[in-house]
């Protein structure tokens, strides 16, 4: 896919997981999405030292900060969060009652691509709407097994993460009111 090409979430291509279904053509489909970029390789060793520079222990500490107002946020907005202690470094958000259709419905063969099946409203609906949402108003995140996949940078500020959380608050909220619209951007 080139820069001019529509997302894989865009296509309606999404398997279940998240992740694309079809192959690209040719031997593309063995390369894991990967392309050769050596013009990167003399970026590496700054790269490698700036990681080192911050350090691992203050990065785990800045994310595990971060993710942990989202996680709060999104408790307060009604959503379920797995608990955060083994991974900190970002958090998948469920709404309850995609939780409860996919225990229901215990989520065979369903895909992405049901979410838009207006016929047969499929259990990870809401949550594609709040996606759908904060991309419509400039916050960016993933979505993943019917989850808000949320993976916070180091370099973003705690003024940026507050704006996601009030975001994600009123996407749940616009949602669920029916709204898909959002009234602003980041």
């Amino acid at each position: 896919l080139g820069a001019d090409s529509p997302a894989w979430d865009d296509l309606g291509a999404m398997g279940r997981d998240g992740y694309p279904t079809e192959f690209m053509p040719g031997a593309s489909k063995f390369d894991g999405g990967g392309r050769t970029n050596p013009i990167t390789l003399p970026m590496l060793a700054p790269a490698l030292r700036q990681v080192l520079a911050f350090g691992p222990d203050r990065t785990q500490a800045t994310l595990r900060r971060h993710v942990g107002k989202i996680a709060d946020a999104a408790s307060a907005a009604g959503l379920v969060c797995p608990p955060t202690r083994a991974l900190r470094h970002f958090v998948g958000i469920y709404h309850p009652a995609d939780l409860a259709a996919m225990a229901k419905s215990n989520y065979e063969g369903l895909s992405m691509v049901d979410a838009v099946d207006k016929e047969n409203l499929p259990p990870i609906m809401l949550m594609n709407q709040v996606h759908a949402w904060l991309k419509k108003a400039g916050a960016y995140c993933s979505l993943r097994s019917g989850s808000l996949r949320v993976a916070p940078h180091l370099y973003n500020s705690d003024e940026e993460i507050a704006r996601f959380c009030g975001l994600l608050v009123e996407a749940t909220r616009e949602v669920e009111r029916g709204l898909v619209a959002p009234r602003s951007r980041i």
